[in-house]
């Protein structure tokens, strides 16, 4: 277990070589940015995984311009309520950097956008710069949108960094916009950007990762999904129907009736 010194005076903070499906990550971002979609996907691709989720937004105001944080909680126990500090920091927003910096856990990781100017230096976290505004500037976007689109920079780079499956970043971005293939590429070519960039510029020293129903099956893992009772009658939405449609596939054959995390946002 390595150990990241926080100051000369400070004892040493103990960091764990791996942590696996157990992290919460807070995305520090301006309302209106168009950051809901990014932060979504992200929350769909890690359900999709088969990774126990949950996702809570955070409004000081619905006032467009002012600061708005979503976290998402993976926890392989299934214990899904939001905790605080967040092990990983994605901060786009210059007027509240120096607070989310802050905010980070010893140990933690900061993902930033690379044309904001780090308040403050710390010595014991991990820092991971993004060419949000470069690589939102080089997509094939109508310039009208591409203050929306930058947000798709950091989920290729986080997404590269803590192995998110780019395949269900995709999925997840189909369903968001509903099959329309137009807005669904111009999204992913941003997302495979900044996953290319980060493959080419970042080198991981961070523990945090996710492991999806991917590498379960590869070892021989099976899945099933149950649903309780109750589901058919829940708002006239046809969950039974709904959910196999949306599993991966070792659930998809599955016939049997426990309620999966998925449920609530697919």
């Amino acid at each position: 277990m390595p150990e990241m010194q926080t100051s000369p005076q400070d004892p040493p903070v103990s960091v764990p070589d791996r942590v696996v499906n157990d992290f919460s990550i807070t995305f520090c971002t301006i309302n209106g940015s168009g950051s809901q979609t990014a932060n979504l996907t992200i929350l769909r691709a890690l359900c999709h995984m088969g990774i126990p989720v949950s996702g809570k937004n955070i409004f000081p105001s619905n006032i467009q311009g002012l600061p708005t944080w979503y976290t998402i909680r993976a926890n392989r126990d299934g214990y899904l309520g939001r905790k605080e500090p967040s092990e990983v920091v994605v901060a786009v927003n210059p007027n509240t950097l120096l607070k989310d910096m802050e905010g980070l856990q010893p140990g933690g990781v900061l993902f930033y956008a690379d044309d904001l100017q780090l308040p403050v230096q710390r010595q014991d976290i991990v820092i991971y710069p993004m060419p949000v505004k470069k690589l939102a500037k080089e997509a094939d976007v109508p310039s009208n949108l591409r203050d929306y689109i930058a947000n798709m920079v950091y989920v290729g780079v986080v997404a590269k960094m803590l192995h998110i499956d780019l395949d269900e970043i995709y999925k997840a971005l189909d369903f968001h916009f509903k099959g329309k293939q137009k807005p669904v590429d111009s999204n992913f070519n941003v997302v495979k950007a900044g996953a290319d960039w980060a493959a080419s510029n970042l080198e991981k020293k961070d523990p945090y990762v996710v492991s999806g129903w991917k590498i379960l099956r590869a070892a021989g893992w099976s899945m099933e999904i149950r649903l309780p009772r109750w589901a058919p009658s829940l708002g006239g939405c046809s969950l039974r129907r709904g959910i196999p449609s949306r599993l991966p596939p070792p659930c998809q054959s599955r016939s049997t009736s426990t309620f999966h995390n998925c449920g609530r946002i697919l």
